[in-house]
């Protein structure tokens, strides 16, 4: 049977979009209103419009406002992953509260007893990106050892690992050379997300582009890397 979009009060649909090979997440609410509008709230991305408003219509004010959505998204995962204006400083490291001691007498910065020892840079935006430093190097090793894992399981030979701060992606990898790459904030995420994403770039060295083939292999060790991808994505980088 059909029923008229008009004859209802609302309609709400998800929907996503692709940015810089990630894909962005947004609910469309149908209304009985004359605009599109548009509001990031709690890193979601909600859009109410009127009945009938084109698909092209809607993703054109997105794009249109992309930059100030990335930012408000990056600004409400940093609020949860992270706090320096606490009495105890803290980061979330594979989804759990460790404590950052900050000492402007150290000389060294460290990774102790499952807490993060550092220098006080006076600077919330240095303190931050010295952080993401100290945690690629530490966990470097972990993330090799995990990759090594992997690439076991999958009968995939990778020659060489890195992780850093990355602006645009979760990871990366250079198929003829077979190297991979992280981003340091992947450490935020429990083990599960991580996984995804170590299956999805050894992947790549079999499959260098998103094809059918590409899918089908890391679903092969990953049955529920749409659920994980969404989880990944939903949040900003």
């Amino acid at each position: 049977m059909f029923v008229s979009l008009n004859l209802m009060s609302s309609l709400k649909i998800k929907k996503t979009l692709s940015y810089q090979g990630n894909n962005l997440s947004y609910t469309i609410t149908y209304k009985e209103q004359k605009h599109i509008i548009l509001r990031v709230i709690q890193g979601e991305v909600r859009i109410s419009a009127p009945f009938n408003t084109p698909d092209w219509e809607i993703e054109k004010i997105i794009y249109k406002n992309i930059s100030k959505i990335v930012s408000v998204q990056n600004k409400h995962i940093i609020a949860s992953v992270y706090d320096f204006n606490t009495l105890k400083p803290w980061v979330k490291v594979f989804d759990q509260e460790m404590e950052i001691i900050i000492d402007e007498n150290l000389t060294r910065s460290k990774i102790e007893n499952n807490k993060i020892y550092m220098k006080n840079y006076f600077n919330q935006e240095e303190q931050v990106k010295k952080l993401y430093s100290i945690l690629a190097k530490h966990y470097k090793n972990w993330f090799i050892s995990r990759t090594i894992d992997w690439s076991l399981k999958m009968n995939v030979q990778f020659r060489n690992v890195n992780v850093k701060l990355m602006k645009a992606k979760w990871g990366y990898c250079l198929p003829k050379d077979s190297k991979i790459a992280y981003n340091t904030k992947l450490l935020h995420f429990n083990d599960e997300i991580i996984s995804y994403v170590i299956i999805h770039e050894l992947t790549h060295i079999l499959h260098p582009n998103h094809s059918k083939e590409f899918w089908h292999f890391v679903e092969r060790y990953c049955p529920n890397y749409k659920e994980l991808q969404t989880q990944l994505n939903s949040t900003g980088i």
